[in-house]
């Protein structure tokens, strides 16, 4: 649901415009910050995602804890719900090309 959801159009990078992106690896690098006492004290998750022109790019991304998404997560409940459009926030996707880091803001 998140890879779809990512508007690189709207990301305000003009050689991001056509980006795509691949996949979001399921498993962050570190598998110890899915602990719920890691989530609460970090409010986010570090993974790979496979960005750009192709979707092929390989990219740090950084997955940052809202305060919907994290009582989500304590709750066990869908994130989904939690991924902003862009009309609601409009900035909720950093991208840095030239380092291949994306930092994205759940609600």
């Amino acid at each position: 649901m998140l890879e779809w959801s990512l508007d690189f159009e709207n990301s305000g990078y003009k050689e991001a415009e056509y980006f795509w992106c691949d996949g979001i690896s399921h498993l962050p690098e570190n598998t110890n910050s899915l602990l719920c006492k890691n989530i609460e004290k970090d409010r986010e998750i570090i993974t790979k995602a496979w960005i750009g022109n192709d979707g092929q790019d390989i990219y740090e991304m950084k997955i940052k804890f809202g305060k919907k998404s994290l009582k989500n997560y304590k709750n066990q409940k869908n994130l989904a719900e939690c991924i902003p459009t862009h009309s609601e926030k409009p900035n909720w996707i950093i991208l840095d090309v030239k380092n291949k880091l994306i930092e994205l803001q759940l609600k």
